[in-house]
């Protein structure tokens, strides 16, 4: 695309999965152009035309860059560490919590999980690690989630049923991600004062014992 000013129809249809587009920009010597890149969601053909032309504006799409940044900053502000290593207080002040909420949480392009799965499905201890650094109440809603186990066990990866509740689940034998939710719960109440949410009570979900010969058993309670 860049070398040619259009994509390869050659390619593999896997390979060609990308949109993409390309222009031609004059800039004077030592001189300055702004470009505006927007691309977004919406329920209908009207609501796209009017937010397209929005974007047209350049105060427009200055001011939703600084409102994204600000949104950013205040989730990532939460953690920061400084030491001799600035490339490692960049990893754990920004990138990281970056990738964990706008890969495992919003995303869901977790690695190690089926394929069926990695484009729906939530990660029950990717969501216990962003409420340790998330003060606000959406630190709190994966730890209510997490808290409807069954038998005492946990829902590894879940998809969310239309009602907003837990549907479709992967049910395994695994000890440890269950034993993140007093850990987590415990981080979350010392960081954010907010102990009311130990007071929450959460149904348990129901559902077939998950047989000890099988591993990763999907279920929908």
């Amino acid at each position: 695309m860049v070398e040619h000013g259009h994509p390869d129809a050659g390619a593999p249809a896997h390979d060609r999965k990308v949109a993409a587009f390309c222009g031609s920009i004059d800039v004077e010597a030592n001189g300055e152009a702004l470009v505006v890149l927007a691309h977004g969601q919406t329920g209908s053909l009207e609501d796209a035309k009017r937010l397209a032309a929005m974007a047209r504006d350049p105060e427009y799409a200055q001011a939703a860059l600084e409102e994204s940044r600000a949104a950013w900053s205040a989730d990532a502000s939460v953690l920061r560490i400084k030491t001799n290593r600035p490339e490692f207080d960049r990893l754990v002040n920004d990138w990281l919590p970056y990738q964990l909420l706008a890969s495992r949480l919003w995303g869901r392009t977790a690695r190690r999980s089926a394929p069926a799965r990695r484009a729906t499905a939530i990660n029950c201890r990717m969501s216990f690690r962003s409420s340790s650094w998330r003060r606000s109440a959406r630190g709190a809603d994966p730890i209510a989630r997490g808290a409807s186990y069954i038998e005492g066990d946990a829902v590894k990866w879940w998809h969310r049923a239309p009602n907003g509740g837990t549907g479709l689940g992967d049910r395994t034998h695994a000890s440890d991600p269950h034993l993140w939710l007093p850990y987590v719960t415990a981080i979350y109440v010392k960081g954010t004062g907010d102990a009311a949410i130990l007071d929450c009570v959460e149904p348990f979900l129901e559902a077939p014992l998950l047989p000890k010969d099988r591993e990763g058993e999907p279920l929908c309670p």
